[in-house]
């Protein structure tokens, strides 16, 4: 008789090579089996929780304890709390250092760079591209405070610092004269040029000594000083009969009788001439105002007294200096202005 069994559980299985009867009696033992089986798995589903079953963390065995001897997720661990780190107490500005029992508060020595990570042959690259303390060259374009105006120390003085002392110094000088090599030649290069300007002063004459010796006679408040055409120079006296006869008519040397000739009606002389003249009528004339040449009359000295005739021709206007009164009560410069 055949007896082939399943490949899980043993179980016997019917063939094609037994009878009837021969697999009958298999198959009964199958059921067996089977029961057998089948009131085990019974069992067993028995004590399983069901699939919707929720345990709570209490019923796990073991759970509970070693939870919580865990940190929380937020938890963040201070450096005293590490078991290899050694800081308690150490101030601030300290340094870890790794020794053989873990790390530990202490300071960087030479022996420590030595014989860590940075060691004696590397040190100098950290001072590479910096200045020195002493003496120090500068590149690019370095900058400092602008010192007060007028300060007098040590302190460094920036560009600020001296362009506002060289303004200081040329104080608003033209442009002409802000130099010292502008100021050397306008004083014409003369190392001494007080001394220079003192002495050729020293060597001219006084001007009351000048006049004097030109007139031969005093001089009183209101004069003018006059250089004939031929380059003798006269004195022109303030007086109520007039000072002298016309400036452009070329003088003679002073008080020589005026040339034949001389106009008293001086309507030729053109636009800008000169003329020492009188007023003729009763308004005066003050200084810088325009007055009619028919309100005028040309003065001369003819060796003996000042005289003079007709009117002159045009509009004049008083340049004496000072305000000339009318109805022939004084004399002053005139110029023709049309």
């Amino acid at each position: 008789m055949a007896d082939p069994r399943s490949a899980n559980r043993n179980y016997p299985v019917p063939s094609n090579e037994n009878t009837i009867e021969q697999d009958f009696l298999r198959l009964i033992e199958l059921v067996g089996l089977i029961d057998a089986d089948l009131a085990a798995l019974i069992v067993a589903l028995a004590g399983k929780a069901d699939v919707g079953h929720g345990h709570a963390i209490g019923e796990i065995v073991g759970l509970a304890t070693t939870l919580a001897a865990k940190a929380d997720a937020a938890h963040n661990h201070a450096l005293s709390g590490l078991s290899d780190v050694t800081a308690t107490g150490a101030p601030v500005g300290t340094v870890l250092v790794k020794t053989a029992g873990g790390w530990q508060a202490g300071g960087l020595d030479a022996a420590i760079i030595q014989s860590g990570t940075i060691d004696a042959a590397r040190l100098p690259t950290v001072t590479t591209g910096l200045a020195p303390l002493a003496s120090p060259a500068f590149t690019g374009t370095p900058s400092a405070p602008t010192p007060a105006p007028g300060t007098n120390t040590t302190q460094l003085a920036t560009t600020a610092f001296v362009a506002a002392a060289v303004a200081a110094l040329i104080n608003s000088s033209p442009a002409t004269l802000d130099t010292l090599k502008e100021l050397a030649t306008a004083l014409g290069n003369d190392a001494n040029f007080a001394t220079t300007v003192t002495t050729a002063l020293g060597n001219k004459q006084p001007l009351s000594a000048v006049l004097t010796a030109f007139s031969g006679i005093a001089w009183t408040s209101g004069d003018l000083l006059y250089a004939g055409a031929a380059g003798a120079l006269a004195r022109l006296p303030k007086g109520s009969d007039g000072q002298i006869l016309t400036l452009a008519s070329g003088l003679p040397a002073w008080a020589a009788a005026p040339a034949t000739g001389v106009a008293t009606d001086n309507g030729a002389l053109a636009v800008g001439s000169f003329v020492i003249a009188r007023k003729t009528n009763s308004s005066a004339a003050s200084n810088g105002s325009t007055v009619t040449g028919s309100n005028l009359q040309a003065t001369y000295y003819d060796g003996t007294s000042w005289t003079g005739s007709g009117s002159l021709s045009g509009t004049w206007r008083n340049v004496s200096g000072q305000s000339i009164p009318g109805s022939s009560g004084g004399s002053g410069l005139f110029q023709r202005i049309s």
